[in-house]
């Protein structure tokens, strides 16, 4: 991959500055929810922090696209990290749901202004046929973190406890910042200075459809995984503690990690909207098994094959960001189709969390759902003309 590109080096160092950020993230936030709890969170309440800080998310994620047009991917790879350990050191000391919930959107709102920087700089890293195998590379070493998280928190947890967790996540973002400062290399295309962002064009024909599919990618990211019912459910209908729930996630990102590679292969063969479609579709299902699972081995199972279609989903969803929109308003438009997502997603875990009070699978129904319209929303796109620089089998 370094012979095919001056960037490419991108790649590998954004990959494993990440990852050092998901391994301290990820010692905490598999129980994020119970945190809440322990801080005097009611159970709608977390539900519902989860909806304010993914539309306060959206807003900044917006922005970010906008700079990352403006200013670089290189700039939004750094500065906002070297807030976000300050805003993490913070938030440990908070004593109550209701102090730490305001210092984590923040926290939160500086990752959001990266998002758009991330599939950016490392699809431009690398020559388009390579983007599947850059994505796929890159969500291995976000995997392999995610699952040493876990295990280390569950390590830890007894003896630090989830404010020492959050220091030395801290501790992490500032360090990854340094190194992100003099190592990644700019990939802003020169054609960002022409063309602009009509918000219309987003509602409307090809991209109307990328957008459809995305904001389903995204919500389905936000009930599935990254969001707080996998854990609750865990907690309340299968009676897990903390720890056992550290080593179920850890479990589930090993899987992940193993799944990076072939799905970045996957995207380079059969495209990444084939890919996103499928993905989805075969998560939805697995999640509702899961959720109906009883027995421990039956629940690791199934979290193992939700955590397999989780990771295809996410590498194909990178990709198809990155390839389905054009140079000159690429940053622009993920920040503003990201935003568009994040507040239809926040809406959805909101009501996924009303529903939960009276049905526990609620949140699993509506995955499903989801990622039908996902699947649907492709198949529509497929009977058109391939977006240019999609990624199509061969190339």
């Amino acid at each position: 991959m370094t012979g095919t590109s001056p960037t490419a080096r991108n790649v590998p160092i954004l990959a494993l500055t990440t990852g050092v950020n998901v391994v301290g993230m990820t010692t905490w936030i598999p129980i994020l929810p119970l945190i809440l709890r322990d801080l005097g969170a009611p159970d709608f309440w977390i539900g519902s922090s989860v909806a304010i800080w993914t539309v306060v998310g959206s807003l900044f994620q917006y922005q970010g696209g906008v700079w990352c047009d403006r200013l670089g991917r290189r700039a939004l790879m750094v500065y906002p990290t070297y807030l976000g350990g300050l805003l993490l050191g913070l938030a440990s000391f908070m004593p109550s749901w209701k102090s730490f919930v305001p210092v984590y959107v923040l926290w939160y709102a500086m990752n959001s202004l990266q998002d758009p920087a991330f599939p950016a700089i490392v699809g431009e890293s690398v020559p388009a046929p390579a983007r599947g195998h850059a994505f796929g590379l890159f969500k291995l070493f976000i995997a392999a973190a995610g699952a040493a998280g876990p295990l280390i928190g569950a390590v830890l947890l007894p003896s630090v406890g989830s404010r020492g967790l959050l220091l030395a996540t801290s501790g992490a973002f500032l360090a990854t910042a340094a190194a992100r400062q003099f190592l990644l290399r700019e990939t802003r295309p020169a054609a960002v200075q022409q063309g602009g962002l009509a918000w219309a064009e987003l509602l409307q024909g090809r991209l109307g459809l990328v957008l459809l599919i995305l904001v389903c990618q995204t919500a389905i990211v936000a009930l599935g995984l990254y969001g707080p019912f996998l854990t609750l459910h865990a907690r309340d209908a299968m009676s897990l503690s903390k720890s056992e729930i550290d080593v179920l996630y850890a479990l589930a990102y090993i899987l992940a990690a193993c799944a990076s590679p072939w799905a970045g292969k996957a995207v380079a063969t059969w495209g990444a909207d084939r890919v996103l479609a499928w993905a989805a579709l075969t998560l939805g299902a697995s999640l509702l098994f899961w959720t109906a699972q009883t027995r421990p081995v039956l629940i690791v199972a199934w979290m193992l094959v939700s955590a397999g279609c989780f990771q295809f989903l996410v590498v194909a969803g990178d990709a198809f960001r990155a390839t389905a929109l054009p140079d000159s308003i690429r940053g622009r438009a993920l920040g503003a189709i990201g935003a568009i997502s994040r507040v239809i997603s926040a809406a959805e875990v909101f009501l996924a969390g009303h529903w939960r009070l009276s049905a526990p699978v609620a949140p699993f129904l509506l995955l499903a759902a989801t990622a039908l319209v996902a699947f649907a929303g492709v198949q529509v796109l497929a009977a058109r003309e391939r977006p240019a620089g999609t990624v199509t089998p061969g190339t």
